[in-house]
């Protein structure tokens, strides 16, 4: 049995995920703000598996007033994470073509699967910045400008997961 394969209505699902991800990282931030104010310094209910407890008076305080810039900044993390997926499906999406246009327009249901698991492996250990990368020869300045807005999200981003938000010599532009 002959089966289509339909690019752009993959390439819109990967899309919609993705736009749907970014929505909610950005309302989950804006929240954040609005919420600050209403929260007590210590939560009356213990929903969190883990229940850690200082001697420091300073640290539940510090808490509540860093909250909305910690629910930012995981915010700026799950978009990106989300980013990451939308460009991974991109890139089996660009195998696959590939190999549709190699094969004479027509791969069986094991080609396409193989190719798919093949390009999910590499395309999934490849970061973000090379795939940015391969964009870096348009001529186009929009292009330039978005590339380069990407990179400082993911500066941020490993700054923020790698570092834990700590700045080092390594963030500073001498």
């Amino acid at each position: 049995m002959r089966q289509e394969f339909n690019v752009s209505k993959s390439l819109d699902l990967a899309y919609r995920n993705a736009m749907v991800a970014l929505h909610y990282a950005n309302l989950l931030a804006r929240h954040a703000y609005d919420a600050q104010p209403r929260l007590d310094v210590e939560p009356v209910n213990n929903t969190v598996a883990l229940d850690f407890r200082t001697n420091n008076p300073d640290v539940a305080p510090q808490a509540r007033a860093q909250f909305p810039d910690e629910v930012c900044r995981y915010a700026l993390i799950y978009a990106l994470a989300h980013f990451d997926r939308f460009v991974l499906e991109v890139g089996v999406l660009e195998a696959l073509v590939e190999q549709f246009v190699a094969r004479g327009g027509t791969i069986t249901m094991e080609q396409a699967l193989a190719t798919e698991k093949r390009a999910r492996k590499i395309k999934g250990n490849r970061s973000v910045a090379a795939e940015l990368n391969k964009l870096g020869g348009s001529t186009s300045s929009d292009v330039a400008t978005g590339i380069r807005w990407f990179q400082g999200l993911y500066a941020i981003r490993t700054w923020l997961v790698h570092r834990a938000g700590i700045v080092g010599p390594e963030d500073k532009r001498l």
